[in-house]
């Protein structure tokens, strides 16, 4: 029940509209390069192909992965090294 209260949410549905709507402004755009830092969980607490999903998406845009050894809510646990590699990358941004 809690599932699909969850999956039919008002508010999961219409950030779902918004994602989809992005993604084809994007596809429209045409080939554009953005350095991206991807913070990757261990996968815990997600479902079973989260992290393979993850490194397949870096790979196809070329992210820099930054592996972290917790669960989905790794930013509880690990936000000071996480706010250190972000800046880090934004700093290193050569424009």
């Amino acid at each position: 029940m809690l599932r699909k209260r969850n999956a039919f949410n008002k508010c999961y549905i219409n950030e779902a509209k918004e994602v989809l709507k992005n993604a084809h402004i994007i596809e429209k755009s045409g080939n554009i390069h953005c350095p991206i830092l991807l913070p990757v969980s261990n996968g815990k607490q997600t479902s079973k192909n989260w992290v393979k999903c993850q490194y397949e998406f870096a790979s196809t845009v070329d992210a820099r992965i930054i592996h972290y050894d917790r669960g989905h809510y790794m930013h509880y646990y690990k936000s000071n090294e996480m706010s250190d590699e972000i800046m880090k990358f934004v700093t290193s941004i050569k424009f």
